[in-house]
């Protein structure tokens, strides 16, 4: 009767039958059969009589005390640590992946008092460069930057609770592209490229040629970014295929591209000396 809504009760009953695993008496001896009399009591208080906790969760903090008598001056038998106990509320995560795709994937989730998955959240995001989305998930393209964000849930079971959840950073490149770039030659040979667009750290892009034609190529592959591919037959054509990569935060992103060329044969001259007749004056 402290305060309205608060009910507790001990156990005053001899024939209160006890787990069939046995318990400790007040004698501390393990024991079967019933519980004795004021060996345990109950109590409940709405959760509304404590601050800072309501339907959407929230939590308290709580010490448990045993005394000797039921009067107020009573000595003090044992006493727990102070602890906090969390009301299980709406609970949200948010979270940035990036991307290959010139921008980032966004995702919110929410967990319900019941613990279990919330079923079509609603979702009101807010990023870092001011963009706002009212979709709890899906990909955002952007310019390249660095970007954060922050997301309003609301579980439509409870929809005057509310979370918010806020996330990591994430970084967005441009869209990784590239251009072979090939030079024929007069020496049966011909000159390699790459012109690479994009990305995040163009010298840290990783290169994969591959060399064929109508003739013998030397080397077949290669990993550089540019050089020399000797080929065995002249004024015939070659292709060069190429596929670079670039790996940012877990992820391998690749462009490809390939590129036609027809190397000449060297130019070939024979000399051959004549004597003009004899004229006689």
């Amino acid at each position: 009767g402290s305060a309205a809504g608060i009910l507790s009760s001990i156990n005053n009953s001899t024939t209160t039958a006890g787990g069939p695993w046995g318990h400790v008496d007040s004698h501390g001896n393990w024991v079967l059969g019933n519980l004795d009399r004021f060996t345990f009591a109950e109590a409940k208080a709405p959760l509304s009589l404590l601050p800072g906790v309501d339907a959407c969760g929230g939590s308290a903090y709580v010490q448990v005390r045993t005394r000797s008598s039921s009067t107020a001056t009573s000595d003090l038998k044992d006493t727990s640590k102070v602890f906090q106990y969390t009301f299980l509320g709406l609970t949200a995560t948010a979270s940035l992946t990036p991307s290959c795709d010139a921008g980032f994937y966004y995702q919110a989730e929410a967990t319900g008092p019941d613990g279990q998955p919330v079923a079509n959240p609603s979702c009101a995001w807010t990023f870092s460069n001011g963009m706002t989305l009212d979709q709890c998930s899906g990909f955002l393209s952007v310019p390249p930057g660095t970007y954060t964000a922050t997301v309003v849930v609301v579980d439509p079971l409870l929809p005057e609770c509310s979370e918010t959840a806020s996330t990591g950073s994430v970084d967005a490149w441009a869209l990784l592209g590239v251009t072979p770039l090939l030079q024929p030659r007069c020496d049966l040979s011909f000159v390699y490229d790459a012109l690479v667009t994009g990305g995040g750290d163009p010298a840290a892009v990783g290169y994969a040629w591959t060399f064929s034609g109508g003739g013998t190529v030397s080397p077949p592959t290669s990993s550089a970014k540019s050089g020399t591919v000797t080929v065995g037959t002249g004024n015939v054509a070659y292709l060069a295929a190429l596929t670079v990569s670039e790996a940012h935060e877990g992820l391998v992103c690749t462009a490809s591209g390939s590129a036609q060329v027809t190397p000449y044969a060297p130019l070939a001259i024979d000399l051959a000396l004549q004597s003009a007749a004899e004229q006689c004056p």
